[in-house]
Formats: structure tokens, sequence, C-alpha cells
């Protein structure tokens, strides 16, 4: 059902074909709206938290997210038609793993979801979605927000999709189309909500599979902390709680937010 390049960008997020996907998949998520328009697709869930409850995850996918939430305070928009804003509200008692993980988690959750697809992305710590370059940058194509309202995490996602260059909000953008993948948004939706349904009930090891496919370790990098703070040094590795291990010239530090610069992108 994947189309091809002349007619994705017309292909409309559709309720039924994601839930149909789903069913195919074996997933017993399947309580799904789809909205023409929103702010934060995140804030939208929150506002009816107390809707999530155990066993009974919500999920809410928009064509347009006006003002959506990043990390670190910042916002994620998607133009209309061109992405995938989704948000899946999971109460806690569903979630298998660490809850300073869960970023990560998702994070690798999306990526095998784009691999069964035949797209090879990595993850740039913690969760971006990102392409490596030919000179070992590499640009982002998506982004991931998990936040904790009573008891409930609700999982945001955003994946830049149909995007043309002039479309990207920085010369690090990119999109699936962009890369030379043209996907359904509609099963790439249904693909990362069942690969989430998995990942987060799921209490086996994720951290191997997570090394395998992180762009930033093995390699210099810069963390510009909330506090106007930068550490330099070399990411050795992932703890099991997510944290980022940094070898600095005062020693190994783990790095539990912040935001991180490849040395090689200028």
């Amino acid at each position: 059902m994947t189309p091809n390049v002349e007619l994705i960008g017309a292909e409309p997020l559709d309720g039924q074909v994601i839930c149909d996907f789903l069913r195919e998949f074996g997933s017993s998520w399947n309580q799904l709206s789809v909205l023409p328009t929103v702010g934060s697709t995140n804030a939208e869930l929150a506002r009816d938290v107390s809707a999530i409850q155990i066993g009974n995850p919500k999920i809410l996918v928009a064509e347009e997210q006006t003002s959506g939430q990043g990390r670190l305070g910042r916002t994620w928009s998607t133009a209309e038609g061109k992405g995938i804003a989704l948000s899946v509200g999971v109460d806690a008692s569903d979630v298998e793993q660490e809850a300073t993980a869960l970023p990560l988690i998702v994070g690798l959750a999306v990526i095998r979801a784009l691999s069964t697809l035949g797209v090879s992305a990595s993850l740039k710590w913690p969760n971006d979605v990102v392409f490596q370059t030919t000179d070992d940058s590499v640009r982002k194509c998506g982004g991931i927000l998990v936040q904790r309202f009573a008891n409930a995490y609700v999982i945001g996602i955003g994946i830049n999709v149909t995007h043309q260059i002039q479309e990207l909000p920085t010369e690090v953008s990119t999109s699936l189309l962009l890369e030379g993948y043209a996907i359904s948004r509609n099963e790439l939706t249904a693909r990362i909500i069942n690969q989430v349904e998995l990942a987060v009930g799921n209490s086996d090891d994720w951290l191997s599979d997570y090394m395998s496919i992180c762009s930033s370790l093995n390699r210099d990098l810069v963390v510009h902390q909330l506090d106007g703070d930068q550490l330099e040094g070399k990411a050795t590795s992932i703890s099991p709680s997510g944290a980022l291990v940094l070898a600095t010239v005062s020693g190994n530090i783990e790095v539990t937010i912040g935001d991180v610069e490849h040395a090689t992108i200028s």
C-alpha cells in the first residue's frame, strides 16, 4: 500500500486505514483520532488525561500541527499533509520500562518501524531521528517528546515525511522523501504505533539494540546544558537509565539532559 512519489503528497491521513494496518500487525492499540489541525498533539491529549486508562491508550494524529512541543522547550510544527504529528497516551501501569529510559526506547521503536519499510535511519542521543551524511554529519528527520501527566505518559512523535528543502526549518533538517523514501503516512503511522506498543510493554533488554543504531557513540561531542555550560568529550556508552556516558578530561560524566552537537557538525 505504499504510494509512488507522484501520489504520496496527496495521501490524507485516514483513521480507518491506520486502524486496518494496526489490525493487520496484530496491535491492540486502536483508540485513534485524526484531527485536521491542532496546536500540539501532546497538549491536546493532556487536556483529557483522565480518559487514558489501564490497557486503553489514546492515540491522536494530526494533519497539521501549529505549535507542537519538542525537547528543551523547542517547537515542532508540521505543515498540513507533509508529516506525521502523533501522540500516544499510555497509563503508567502499562509501561514495563524505566521512566528515564522511555524516550530512548520510543526512539528505538521509531527506528524499528522505519526499518520495516526499508528506511535506514539512526538516532542522535537521546532520540532525534537522523540520517548520516557522507561527511559524517547528520540531518534530522524527526524527534520525540515524552511527558508525564498524572498517572499517564504522553508520547509525542514528529516525522518529516514529504517536506521539500524550502519547507524545512533548518539547514540540518531533512525528510524521508528528500532521503529517497516515498512512504505512506498512514502505514508509517500504524507501524510506529505498533512498535511503540511492543516496546513499552516489553521488559526485555533494549540497550544493546539502541547502542547499535546511536550515531552519537564513539565520537567527540559538545553537550549544551540548560544552564548555558558546555561539556566536551567522547561518548563511550549509554547507561541502563538512558544517560549518555561522556569521557572528559575530568573523567567520565553521565549526562541525563542536554543538547548534543556532534563535533563534525560545523
